[in-house]
């Protein structure tokens, strides 16, 4: 049996971290989560971003130089804190979606997925859905998916529903999953 525990865990779609950086380290001041999920970094590699007590894990999107030069948009990151044993899970090949991965594998206990997702406004819901199966599928025994789905419902705290969060919301009830308000 594994050890109850409780972790923070929050998720924010930070729209470009650099410009943002005060914004994340008071709101870390202030709840101290244990585990950041960060989507839309707009990081290149050359850009750094490090935390006191976190270690940080991220997949910046993959541009095309001499198609694209302004490097907006994209990318994934996760950042946990030092003191949480965990390993860093390789990325599976995803369709019009990007992530970050690690496990936390405490000492007694399984291990558990924490995965930081953006998917892609054009992407559509049977392309989600695999993405989700492929993360599922990686054979561990509890999965968390944090992230932005672009998929409103009110379900999940929108103030509006689209087709495509009206479908995500029936495929977690037929799969059993349990999907929150982020």
């Amino acid at each position: 049996m594994s050890p109850n525990y409780r972790l923070l865990m929050v998720t924010w779609n930070a729209d470009g971290v650099n410009s943002r950086r005060l914004e994340l380290r008071d709101f870390i001041n202030k709840y101290n989560p244990e585990i950041i999920s960060l989507q839309e970094t707009w990081l290149r590699p050359s850009h750094t971003l490090t935390l006191a007590n976190y270690r940080t894990y991220r997949n910046d999107r993959k541009h095309n130089p001499h198609r694209n030069q302004s490097y907006r948009g994209g990318g994934t990151a996760i950042l946990i804190k030092n003191t949480i044993k965990h390993t860093r899970i390789p990325t599976p090949n995803l369709v019009n979606a990007e992530a970050t991965m690690v496990a936390i594998t405490p000492d007694r206990g399984d291990a558990t997925l924490i995965t930081s997702l953006y998917v892609h406004g054009t992407s559509t819901t049977a392309t989600i859905t695999s993405n989700i199966e492929t993360i599922l599928n990686l054979g561990f025994p509890s999965c968390i998916i944090m992230g932005d789905f672009n998929a409103k419902h009110s379900a999940w705290g929108c103030e509006n529903e689209c087709g495509r969060g009206k479908k995500l919301k029936s495929y977690t009830e037929q799969k059993g999953l349990r999907a929150r308000e982020s």
